[in-house]
């Protein structure tokens, strides 16, 4: 006997209570309390640590099976259903891409039934199974996910169904491997990716190889009628590791990244020239003395850029402290060599030389705020400036495009590139000594104003209190012509006499009408001089709006988002005591609605994805009418809650991080994917409501995986037809569905692509 199963003995009224707490949680029955208050006892009356064996360990607490407490595995948390009758065996445990043939459907289909209702009979047996993972520091739940055997707790059918083809929602197996199963959601949306692997021969690949899985994953993600699906196969296949106290989500996923990257590249190398994920940079010196003989150093192969987000402290004179994503590589991957006599012209820049289909950007700085108090001057165009970067932010609060030109960062334009770069240079300089003159002339105090009115007002405190550099001349002439205007005596010489007091008056007037013509000569400077300055920007603002500099325009694809760095706090054995005391139904809806606004207030990063719909671009449209078709945004968790579904945000919320930076929710982006634009394809209406196979898609898949998800498709829409039944005959005679809407519910709450 194992210290699992000792004798319990007989429980007292406080066992009583904790024991219906613990069973409450597992979905367990009064057979089962014996069994869970030998567990109670033999944890030293913990109800915590009681909690943890139960979960963490399945059905091993009512086996001898002499298993460690703290090991992990699957847990059974809804009981084995009774024997249903009269209604058919429905598997409960849908295996979406493995077949023995595979994936190819034989042609007997009494076979491919017979398989099934095997498969059922087992599922059923095995009871439906979740993820626990015990967490590293406290020792509670991290992710907890208790359905009970009743009509309430169980979701309604009709939000496992994918509607109007909307992305499907990825569960990951624990939250620590959460931040894979995002990558593989992001990495589907991207319409290269998507497409190149469909057309790799899945039947020349090893059956339980990972591309072989991915590619399952993905076909089943573009055509499965499921609103979410589980990808643990996937996981296990490319040997995922949680993700720990010390590592960073952005450090995990861009280690996967470039795991992914080889296994891609490597199977769709026979296709294309055009590299899927890796390009090639080249190092690209300018010696000052030599400005017309570039040298072109080593060349790497890479598969993302790292950049810190985080605002600059402080930067070059005339050079803007925006940062937004194409400021940064400008500036990140370019670095000036100063020429004395002549300024900046020589630099050593990083430039692609092979660039990729797409390119992922990892953000690896961990500070959220992303706000610097320091109020950059935006004097002219950021240093590499396009349409698709906007104009220089305001702010230093890290901003991204939608699309950006990645032309000016290319080694085949870096002479054009480097040539107008002196251009802006030489402007800058002259654009710095015209504002210096403005700002010596008109005063700190004016310096951000353009007013250049001769008349002369009266002298403030805080203006007397300046010292004469601050002050500027223009209001220091101002401030005397208004003494001499108004304050100046002019009726009193100073011998006292009438001819005294005549020259008093001429003196006044003389030297005001001198102030006055100094005051005006210097306005008319002021005017020259914003009009110099207004002509430098124009000048600067259009310099890399070339055509040549307009040819490879990359969108953006999806945004990987995580939570602000803190510590959450999470729902003890305690908390959930005082949930699952049911007095009476009222109650229980009520408790059961307090656990999910928990659950739902959990931190868990995330991916706004772009719907791959947008890749159907119209054709037949001008810009200006293209320009205004917006992209589709949604959000997909990778939560290990069998609830999450995926919620569209509109294209505002994903590029101005209003999500990200807004207290409430806390989460900042740790990885951009962007891919070339698509040049053309067939129009789509995003207003259907079908429920049917995407008719939209862009990918071929193989046809083993399409007959496969059209089988498992089918399916599927049988269950959904017999839950509608049910749910029909419950209006009819006012009484809950029964056991076999029961089983027709369950029977979809864990779909396992990979097996």
């Amino acid at each position: 006997m194992t210290a699992w199963t000792a004798e319990p003995g007989s429980a007292t009224p406080e066992e009583s209570e904790i024991v219906s707490t613990l069973l409450a949680m597992i979905g367990g029955t009064e057979d089962q309390a014996d069994s869970v208050l030998s567990v109670y006892r033999l944890n030293g009356r913990n109800a915590d640590k009681a909690a943890e064996v139960l979960l963490t360990e399945g059905s091993g607490w009512m086996q001898d099976t002499g298993s460690s407490s703290t090991s992990k595995a699957l847990v059974p948390i809804i009981k084995t259903p009774s024997a249903r009758h009269n209604t058919p065996d429905i598997p409960n445990l849908i295996d979406l891409t493995r077949d023995d043939d595979r994936m190819a459907v034989d042609d007997d289909e009494d076979l491919e039934m017979k398989r099934a209702l095997e498969l059922s009979m087992e599922g059923i047996q095995e009871g439906f199974s979740v993820y626990a993972e015990e967490r590293e520091r406290s020792g509670t739940r991290d992710k907890e996910m208790v359905m009970e055997n009743d009509d309430e707790q169980v979701e309604d059918f009709e939000q496992l169904i994918r509607k109007d083809g909307r992305p499907i929602s990825l569960l990951s197996p624990t939250p620590e491997t959460s931040y894979a199963v995002l990558l593989l959601q992001a990495l589907f949306h991207v319409p290269q990716v998507r497409n190149r692997l469909a057309n790799v021969p899945i039947s020349s690949l090893p059956v339980d190889s990972d591309l072989s899985l991915i590619i399952e994953l993905f076909g089943n993600l573009d055509l499965a009628k499921l609103a979410r699906l589980d990808c643990d196969g996937v996981c296990k296949a490319l040997n995922i590791w949680p993700l720990t106290a010390t590592a960073t989500i952005s450090d995990a996923t861009k280690d996967l990244y470039e795991v992914l990257a080889g296994i891609f590249e490597a199977a769709v190398a026979s296709q294309t020239d055009t590299p899927l994920l890796t390009f090639t940079s080249a190092q690209v010196s300018i010696d000052p003395s030599q400005r017309e003989k570039p040298q072109v150093g080593l060349m790497s192969n890479h598969t993302y850029v790292a950049l810190d987000p985080s605002p600059p402290s402080s930067g070059p004179p005339g050079e803007p402290l925006g940062n937004d994503l194409v400021t940064r590589l400008a500036r990140d991957l370019s670095k000036p060599v100063l020429d004395i006599p002549g300024g900046p012209s020589g630099s050593t820049d990083t430039v692609i030389s092979t660039p990729s289909d797409v390119v992922a950007f990892v953000l690896t700085s961990p500070d959220p705020s992303l706000v610097s108090s320091t109020s950059p001057p935006v004097s002219f165009a950021v240093p590499l400036h396009n349409a698709s970067s906007s104009s220089t932010p305001p702010s230093s609060r890290f901003s991204y495009p939608s699309s950006l030109y990645i032309d000016p960062f290319l080694l085949s334009n870096f002479p054009l590139v480097h040539s107008k770069r002196m251009d802006r240079e030489r402007l800058a300089k002259e654009l710095r000594d015209h504002e210096e003159v403005r700002r010596k002339l008109i005063g700190k105090e004016y310096a951000s104003t353009s007013s250049t009115s001769t008349s002369a007002s009266a002298p403030t405190s805080e203006s007397l209190n300046y010292n004469f550099q601050d002050q500027g001349v223009l209001p220091s002439i101002r401030s005397t012509l208004y003494y001499y205007e108004h304050v100046a005596n002019r009726s009193e010489g100073e011998d006292g006499t009438e001819m005294g007091a005549m020259e008093r008056k001429r003196t006044v007037e003389e030297v005001e009408k001198s102030l006055r013509a100094t005051l005006e000569g210097i306005e008319e400077t002021l005017k020259d001089l914003d009009a110099k300055i207004s002509a430098a920007k124009a000048q600067m603002t259009p310099l890399f709006e070339e055509e040549e500099l307009k040819k490879h325009q990359y969108d953006l694809r999806a945004v990987l988002m995580q939570p602000m760095p803190s510590a959450t706090s999470h729902p003890t054995v305690s908390e959930l005591h005082s949930l699952s005391q049911v007095p009476n139904t009222s109650t229980s809806k009520q408790k059961r609605s307090q656990a999910s606004k928990l659950e739902r207030g959990r931190d868990e990063p995330f991916v706004y994805i772009r719907d791959i719909r947008d890749d159907l671009i119209m054709t037949n449209v001008g810009p200006d009418e293209l320009s205004k078709n917006k992209a589709r945004w949604w959000k997909s968790p990778a939560s290990t809650s069998a609830r999450a579904y995926v919620e569209e945000v509109p294209e505002e919320v994903v590029l101005s991080l209003a999500s990200s930076l807004s207290p409430s929710t806390e989460s900042v982006p740790y990885m951009l994917i962007y891919s070339k634009s698509l040049s053309s394809s067939t129009s789509i209406d995003s207003s259907s409501t079908s429920t049917s196979v995407p008719s939209n898609s862009s990918s071929q898949w193989p046809s083993s995986i399409v007959t496969s998800v059209e089988l498992n498709n089918n399916r599927f829409m049988e269950m959904a037809e017999l839950w509608r039944a049910s749910k029909e005959q419950k209006g009819h005679t006012g009484r809950e569905p029964g056991k076999q809407g029961d089983q027709l519910k369950r029977d979809i709450s864990m779909i396992d692509l990979t097996r």
